[in-house]
């Protein structure tokens, strides 16, 4: 039981972390100081790298634990 509550506290603060780094991404382009095509790739990237550490975070606990 432990290890799904750490497992959906980590992911929540992956998701906020993701969620603010999406939005300099945007700020940054809005000031025009990245282009699209890396906006784009910072995202898909930012997004992959999220969900990759949140699906592997479990595994990781159950082994710590």
């Amino acid at each position: 039981m432990e290890i799904f509550l750490f497992s959906i506290f980590s992911a929540l603060i992956i998701y906020t972390t993701v969620r603010s780094l999406i939005k300099v991404y945007n700020t940054a382009l809005k000031r025009d100081e990245i282009s699209k095509r890396k906006h784009r790739f910072l995202i898909t990237i930012s997004t992959l790298a999220g969900f990759f550490i949140a699906t592997l975070l479990p595994l990781g606990y159950l082994s710590l634990f």
